[in-house]
């Protein structure tokens, strides 16, 4: 995985890409900044496609795909220094998180659109939006057997636009069986 921020592009784009060499197939987040609805808000288009390279020989057909695999799962992130939130994969189109206090107390939540696209099993590729409040687009691989993600964070703010990188440790932290209300 690895991130890119396009500088020049017209709307200052940045993209999250995650590469497949196994399966010569990529997925890639690409980020824009500013909407009909504000400037400052990220967006996000998902791209399937496949790594040409030689040595590797791409499928002519197949393709990452979105996934509601992570759906109903909560699942707590301790991230350095200090900071512990937990997500909770809420819907197949959006995600929630708490960020707790230091003190272990609830604090800090949110929910916004989402969506989850499936790399391998247990290995997954999901972005979030932080709409209306700071411009942000986070992009994480989840990978459930080392209980660990990495990430690439798209920010607008008030000293322009970056990127910065992420990564955390997690523990499973229950599920909840609401993928029954959504028809498939």
């Amino acid at each position: 995985m690895f991130g890119h921020l396009m500088s020049g592009a017209p709307d200052h784009d940045g993209c999250s890409i995650v590469m497949d060499f196994d399966q010569a197939l990529v997925t890639c987040l690409h980020g824009t900044m500013g909407t009909p609805y504000m400037a400052n808000e990220a967006a996000v288009k998902t791209r399937f496609g496949v790594i040409e390279m030689k040595g590797l020989t791409p499928p002519k057909y197949r393709r990452h795909q979105f996934t509601d695999e992570l759906v109903g799962r909560a699942i707590t992130w301790n991230y350095s220094p200090g900071l512990t939130s937990m997500h909770l994969y809420s819907t197949p189109h959006s995600l929630s998180w708490i960020i707790f206090l230091e003190n272990g107390s609830g604090g800090l939540e949110w929910s916004g659109p989402a969506s989850y696209v499936k790399i391998r099993d247990e290995l997954y590729f999901a972005y979030w939006l932080e709409e209306a409040c700071n411009g942000t687009l986070g992009t994480i691989l989840i990978n459930l057997r080392t209980m660990h993600d990495c990430g690439v964070g798209y920010h607008g703010g008030p000293n322009g636009l970056s990127l910065s990188t992420v990564g955390a440790h997690a523990r499973h932290a229950g599920r909840f069986d609401v993928l029954k209300y959504f028809s498939t």
